[in-house]
């Protein structure tokens, strides 16, 4: 599940909540860093987002939305294109702030919470923060 302020809704000041899928990972071995692509189901406002899991945990914070070419391994040509929202998993982030001495702390019930109940959790944390750009 993603919460955000996408479009519209977000400029009114309204969030959205919609479902989605862990569809792949991502892993850079060179910055040891890792993403989530989940289904296309981002928007502009989403960035900043919680991810949560079926327990209402959040594994990740959305920061993109991408096009991943897919190749074939033999010939190397693109044979397709999936687009997908880029997430930073709960663990990297965990990580970064560790590296620069702000503790944080992580727990896990394991039971599964129906979607209007994680809303309800969620909505408490979340926060609409709208950057303007004057011309």
């Amino acid at each position: 599940m993603v919460i955000g302020y996408p479009g519209q809704a977000g400029a009114r000041g309204e969030y959205t909540v919609v479902g989605a899928q862990v569809e792949d990972i991502k892993i850079d071995a060179e910055h040891n860093s890792k993403w989530l692509y989940i289904s296309d189901v981002l928007d502009h406002g989403n960035s900043g987002g919680p991810v949560l899991d079926t327990s209402g945990n959040v594994i990740g914070v959305v920061i993109a939305k991408a096009v991943i070419p897919w190749f074939n391994s033999v010939t190397h040509e693109k044979v397709k294109e999936q687009r997908a929202g880029v997430v930073i998993p709960l663990r990297t982030l965990a990580q970064f702030l560790l590296d620069h001495g702000i503790f944080s702390e992580a727990s896990g019930s394991g039971i599964v919470f129906a979607d209007s109940y994680i809303e309800e959790r969620a909505r408490n944390y979340i926060v609409n923060i709208q950057c303007l750009i004057k011309e």
